[in-house]
């Protein structure tokens, strides 16, 4: 028996639906691989946090194909997680300023649990995690609101990092 493979560019938003036949009617045994090379978002590792750049007030991106780094922080301490997301804000000025991630979605699937943490500091090994909510629920080093909010008090010129993760 001879193996067979076929190799296409998928579209964005369609539904494939793959038939495997044998020759001539024959039938056995079937093993199906589908290899996808994974891309890893430009914002995927802390180094390379997008940069929002005041008087931006809505950042987007994705965590499809998202890693996380080794000794990265985990906002919520319980949650299974597999991948994050960075950008990275300088505040213009003092005051308060509230980061949300209303609008996030999964991928087709109409929703996604997102952890939100907000940190200084110029690398992993030396963040520090800022702000207090009550009632939110804190563990892993970050912030970890239900809603994935956060207010906090902002220092002009301070950089802020925002990380997101999403579970798995």
């Amino acid at each position: 028996a001879g193996a067979s493979s076929v190799t296409f560019t998928p579209n964005k938003g369609y539904i494939y639906f793959i038939a495997v036949d044998g020759a001539n009617g024959a039938t056995g045994n079937i093993v199906l691989t589908l290899d996808q090379p994974v891309v890893n978002p430009p914002n995927d590792n802390f180094a390379n946090a997008a940069v929002i750049v005041p008087p931006a007030t809505v950042a987007t991106g994705t965590s499809e194909g998202a890693t996380m780094e080794l000794d990265e922080p985990v906002p919520n301490a319980s949650a299974t997680t597999s991948n994050s997301v960075w950008w990275k804000w300088t505040a213009p000025s003092n005051g308060v300023v509230q980061v949300s991630l209303n609008g996030s979605n999964g991928f087709g699937f109409g929703y996604i649990q997102t952890n939100l943490g907000i940190y200084t500091g110029n690398s992993l090994a030396t963040l520090t995690r800022i702000g207090v909510q009550p009632g939110g629920l804190f563990g892993g080093g970050g912030i970890y609101l239900p809603f994935s909010a956060q207010t906090f008090l902002a220092a002009a010129g301070t950089t802020y990092y925002f990380q997101v993760v999403s579970e798995n």
